[in-house]
């Protein structure tokens, strides 16, 4: 079976806020509704700056996906 490499959610983001939280994060979910692939790989590493409000609503975006069928 082959296992493809897992999405990479806000991969490029340099400026983390909750618009582009919820923009990237819409984009892939409804993208991965109709794919087996329900992987997913929250990339921060070119992020230089972050408001604390959007860290928080990644962490409870986690803490949802933790509980669904997709692995992070």
């Amino acid at each position: 079976m082959n296992n493809p490499s897992p999405k990479h959610l806000l991969k490029g983001t340099l400026y983390l806020d909750v618009l582009n939280l919820e923009e990237k994060t819409d984009q892939y979910f409804n993208e991965s509704l109709f794919h087996e692939n329900n992987e997913v790989f929250i990339d921060l590493s070119q992020t230089r700056f972050v408001q604390l409000n959007a860290i928080a609503q990644l962490l409870l975006l986690i803490e949802s996906l933790h509980y669904c069928p997709i692995k992070i």
